[in-house]
């Protein structure tokens, strides 16, 4: 199972040939860099408060504020 991927012919038998051509690969990627960044976006107290997302605030929505923040 460790191998598979590189069994290129898919024949069982992994070949110093399919070994080298899929070590090869890992050589390729090995001067590159990845760099993750974990982002969470919280919504801001207006976002949780604008229900319908309309970028507004209406009456019923702040009359039902507490209904949506309680939770927080």
């Amino acid at each position: 199972m460790l191998f598979d991927p590189a069994d290129a012919d898919a024949d069982g038998k992994l070949t110093r040939p399919e070994l080298d051509a899929h070590l090869s690969l890992f050589e390729a990627f090995a001067g590159s860099a990845v760099a993750l960044t974990p982002a969470v976006q919280t919504p801001t107290l207006f976002q949780l408060l604008d229900e319908n997302r309309d970028g507004r605030l209406s009456v019923r929505e702040l009359r039902t504020a507490w209904d949506r923040l309680v939770v927080l």
